[in-house]
């Protein structure tokens, strides 16, 4: 029902709603959960805007035949995106052995196009979505590990056959209904104090998933990348597995396991499921978890 609303109504979710904060201190988890709810399914919401930019870019990363030359004007339309791109770009993490990066142009060649479209659309969700002055130690945590995330994806999805930077996007973006859920929890009117995350914390877990999917709808993502916003915990579906998201699944227990986690923790029968769709076996555990730890100690 609210994706069909969504398509049907041009103005889904550029009105204004806020989160019903009477009495907000004195709610358990789940009247939080019920009111964040509430938010999340109003027509009038207004999710956290991704950059135009990073929108187009990503647009335009979808057709089979896109050229440079078409999306060097899209990044320097936004500089301090662009100039986070090129430092990412020249990072460890991206880099390897290579030398610097010195213009759009080489940071694009060296990445690729879909790599260069993930990178940026990470430069954006970290200076635009994960922010929130009420909660910036928890949106920190959630931002390193959603790239924590993004990355073991990566690697894990080269184990199979399924498509790597698909898998990227997917781990960069599956927790962005946290993100969502803590900005509506601390957008208080002034003088009043949001509430210690602490408290609020399973019923942003719990919502997550519904503001993810409803993000995700928003800012015109593709469907399948959704999907996987909405369904990455519980990945079996009417007796169907859904592969990337048990690659999402598994990569969120072994971020959690080298101490990437985001307090959500994964229970050992959805992490035994997820490697069996992946036909990938218990034995494989600990070399999954070398590799990660490699790859949160690379970006640090």
């Amino acid at each position: 029902m609210r994706e069909e609303r969504a398509k049907r109504d041009p103005n889904y979710g550029r009105g204004e709603v806020s989160l019903d904060l009477s009495g907000l201190d004195m709610l358990d988890s789940d009247e939080v959960l019920v009111r964040l709810r509430r938010v999340f399914e109003s027509p009038l919401y207004n999710p956290p805007r991704l950059p135009a930019s990073a929108v187009k870019l990503l647009e335009l990363c979808r057709k089979p035949d896109v050229q440079v030359g078409e999306i060097i004007p899209v990044l320097e339309d936004d500089q301090l995106l662009a100039a986070e791109l090129v430092k990412l770009a020249q990072s460890a993490a991206f880099a390897g052995s290579g030398t610097g990066v010195n213009s759009l142009q080489e940071a694009i060649v060296r990445l690729g196009l879909k790599r260069t479209s993930d990178i940026f659309l990470q430069a954006s969700l970290n200076m635009r979505v994960f922010r929130a002055k009420a909660y910036q130690k928890p949106m920190e945590a959630l931002r390193k590990h959603s790239v924590a995330v993004a990355h073991i994806a990566r690697q894990v999805s080269r184990d199979t056959a399924l498509f790597d930077e698909h898998a990227f996007l997917c781990g960069l973006l599956h927790d962005a209904g946290v993100a969502a859920a803590l900005i509506a929890l601390g957008d208080t009117p002034r003088g009043v104090k949001p509430l210690p995350f602490e408290e609020i914390s399973d019923a942003v877990g719990m919502a997550h998933s519904l503001a993810g999917g409803v993000l995700g709808r928003l800012w015109a993502l593709p469907p399948e990348v959704v999907f996987v916003m909405e369904h990455h915990h519980h990945f079996v579906i009417d007796g169907h597995a859904h592969p990337t998201s048990a690659v999402i699944e598994l990569s969120n227990h072994l971020a959690e396991s080298v101490g990437c986690g985001f307090g959500q923790e994964s229970h050992p029968e959805s992490v035994l499921k997820a490697l069996s769709v992946l036909e990938l076996k218990s034995a494989d555990l600990p070399r999954l978890e070398d590799r990660a730890a490699e790859i949160v100690a690379k970006l640090g």
